[in-house]
């Protein structure tokens, strides 16, 4: 899977082969990671890129005009609890005493209060930052429902439940966790972190349901505009994979974002009436897009002189 990906990041020109061929060297140069069969892949992808002196794996491109307009991420409940949360100022904040510390197994009705009694004002942390903390390059992963032209985006992928954002969104989140979405003005981000926005390739990490290219016509849409586009992991399992529009940044303090709103979403549960996710072999074969696997490594070996 990861070399499919590898693949549709050059053929979609996201990344120059010259520097993907400089990539893999550095690769087979670096440590192996201990314990690993997949060799030093995932040690040299892990400290070199984003890297001082590593070649530079992406190619940015600015936002479009999205004035007025929003753009949104998920973030799990822990991280938002452990990363983003001044827990210092919550002695100020009056619901604080009444409802206690949150826990995992709160009811939505409660959390949702306590998410939004809590993030008043000036309520994150000095160094919180939107993708992760300030001492990381964590990328921030975005959405939109805005993208001009675009197929209306079906009402559950946008208010559904909480498992139901994640598999539009291409996230295997575990179940029972708690999800927050941050929206922000698109022109607002557009502003902060223009230089770092893109579209998504495998340098960008990603989870194991990352696609590069959707070669739908939604998919080829959302290209044109400078969009990724998410495996809607449920609706893949009928053949109907078209998700989410995504793009990715570096991270961006919270400090600068005048226009964030937190919103909870629940708990990650899923019901009778969900559809069960695509599996691992399903999932490679999308990637595919009907090549074979040695026609893929072949190719990619082809780059190497």
């Amino acid at each position: 899977m990861f070399l499919a990906n590898v693949l549709a990041t050059e053929e979609e020109g996201l990344v120059d082969r010259a520097k993907l061929v400089e990539f893999f060297k550095q690769c087979a140069a670096a440590p192996r990671a201990a314990g690993s069969s997949a060799g030093a892949l995932p040690t040299a992808r892990s400290v070199m890129i984003g890297a001082g002196g590593a070649p530079d794996l992406r190619r940015h491109r600015r936002f479009p005009e999205h004035d007025g307009k929003t753009v949104s991420t998920l973030v799990k409940w822990t991280d938002w609890w452990l990363f983003h949360v001044d827990q210092q100022r919550l002695q100020d904040i009056a619901d604080h005493a009444v409802l206690g510390k949150p826990k995992a197994d709160d009811d939505p009705e409660r959390m949702a209060k306590y998410i939004e009694s809590t993030c008043q004002g000036q309520w994150f942390k000095s160094n919180a930052c939107l993708g992760g903390p300030i001492t990381s390059q964590t990328n921030v992963w975005i959405s939109t429902v805005d993208l001009d032209g675009g197929q209306p985006v079906p009402a559950v992928d946008v208010n559904g439940s909480a498992y139901q954002l994640a598999d539009a969104l291409g996230l295997p989140y575990a179940a029972n966790d708690w999800v927050l979405r941050y929206t922000v003005d698109a022109g607002e981000l557009r502003r902060k972190a223009y230089d770092t926005v893109a579209r998504p390739s495998f340098a960008d990490g990603g989870n194991g349901r990352l696609r590069v290219r959707n070669p739908s016509p939604y998919g080829r849409h959302c290209a044109q505009h400078g969009w990724g586009n998410t495996a809607h992991l449920a609706s893949a399992v009928g053949g109907h994979c078209d998700g989410r529009p995504e793009r990715v940044c570096l991270r961006v303090p919270l400090a600068e974002l005048s226009t964030l709103r937190v919103q909870s979403v629940g708990k990650v549960h899923r019901v009778a009436a969900d559809p069960q996710p695509i599996d691992e072999k399903k999932f490679a074969a999308l990637l595919c897009n009907g090549r074979a696997l040695d026609d893929i490594v072949a190719t990619v070996k082809s780059w190497l002189p």
